[in-house]
């Protein structure tokens, strides 16, 4: 069996006061520390859950901006192809009708050169066929188809051939 004694009572209370100071000097301390340890990195972590929270949200308002921007460029690069296609077409209508406009007055300088050379040559084919009336006329031929009867009718339609050989 055991034996209760002194020593055994010293021991208990030696024991006890032991774990009384040790608790006062050095768990609790330690304690205390590890708690403080613990609510500061649970303190870190839930800042770095918020700061994880704005950057997203910062990531968000980013691609918005980018986005729009997108948009807007593309609606800038819409709107200028729109008006270039509208000059091109403006362009390409005064430059038509300025053709038109110089090839009418160029057919209408063309017909008065033409009516002019016209009158030109009516102006010397009246000459020339007196000229040439009066070389036949003066022909050999035409004097002795008179001489032997020829009806004018015949001497005309053998006038081409005479005056072929006059003018030679």
């Amino acid at each position: 069996m055991i034996e209760l004694n002194l020593t055994y009572f010293v021991q208990l209370v030696s024991f006890l006061l032991f774990f009384f100071l040790m608790d006062r000097v050095f768990f609790k301390p330690v304690m205390a520390s590890i708690a403080s340890r613990r609510k500061y990195i649970e303190g870190n972590q839930a800042m770095i859950q918020q700061r994880l929270g704005e950057i997203d949200q910062l990531q968000k308002q980013y691609q918005e901006q980018l986005e729009q921007a997108k948009d807007d460029a593309q609606a800038i690069i819409t709107a200028q192809r729109t008006s270039a296609e509208q000059r091109r077409q403006t362009l390409l209508k005064q430059v038509g009708d300025e053709m038109t406009q110089q090839l009418s007055q160029l057919r209408t300088e063309l017909q008065d050169e033409r009516e002019k050379v016209r009158v030109d040559l009516l102006a010397q084919i009246e000459p020339l066929a007196d000229h040439i009336f009066q070389k036949v006329l003066e022909s050999p031929q035409v004097a002795n188809a008179s001489k032997n009867g020829v009806s004018d009718a015949e001497l005309v339609a053998q006038a081409p051939s005479m005056a072929s050989e006059g003018v030679n």
